[in-house]
């Protein structure tokens, strides 16, 4: 769960006994951290290489060659069909520490629709259009450990580490319904829920992504508004 900020204004345009409507526009921030350091599992490919010895005999091992030349030689000629790939499922073990921060700035535009339920509680319903630029800074660290139980072979790699940034513009939308109480003629409290959507902001570094996901967002909201 992250937390953020919303400023808010909207305009009456329409007014009936039973309702009201009007148009609202809203200048919101939220400050995202998500952290992880959960190991990883994930699948290694196995190439191996065959080469054709024809009439050669092979020497039995330890063999050194002579001084009287190089001694009995394979092809070094590698065919398509000479090479085949091994999927190892769950060889790979990745180890680390990932980080992705974003600062979140969003504008939402549309119209509103306030129906009384009491002289002092009202729902309201509003929806539009939303615009958000997500500035997300991505960075990672990270060591790989392989292992082929087959050969009783086990790989690891040195720690490796990078980071980035990028700026992305997202166009989506916005849903939402509110109640709210009137404390008095200019102060009211609402508190309501939003379902807003408005893309992915990914950034790559170094052969890696990170993906900030924005297409399914709820947020809810605990505020106060003031009429002039």
């Amino acid at each position: 769960m992250e937390h953020g900020a919303e400023f808010f204004y909207a305009r009456e345009l329409y007014r009936q006994d039973k309702w009201r409507a009007g148009l609202e526009a809203a200048l919101g921030y939220t400050a995202i951290s998500i952290q992880d350091d959960d190991t990883v599992s994930y699948s290694a490919n196995r190439t191996s290489d065959s080469y054709a010895i024809g009439p050669v005999v092979l020497p039995l091992p330890p063999y050194h060659g002579s001084y009287q030349g190089p001694g009995p030689l394979i092809s070094s000629t590698l065919t398509p069909a000479d090479r085949s790939v091994t999927v190892l499922s769950g060889a790979a073990t990745i180890y680390g520490h990932r980080e992705v921060n974003t600062d979140l700035f969003t504008l939402r535009l549309g119209p509103y629709l306030e129906v009384p339920l009491h002289p002092k509680w009202s729902i309201t319903l509003d929806g539009g259009l939303l615009l958000a630029i997500a500035d997300t800074r991505f960075k990672y660290q990270e060591s790989v450990f392989i292992s082929d139980p087959i050969y009783n072979i086990n790989l690891a790699s040195g720690s490796r580490s990078g980071s980035g940034s990028d700026t992305e513009f997202l166009v989506g939308g916005y849903a939402g319904a509110s109640i709210s109480y009137a404390v008095s003629k200019k102060i009211r409290l609402f508190t309501g829920a939003r379902f807003q959507a408005a893309g992915e902001a990914i950034n790559n570094k170094n052969g890696k992504q990170s993906i900030l996901n924005l297409g399914n967002s709820v947020l809810i909201s605990i505020g106060a508004s003031y009429s002039f």
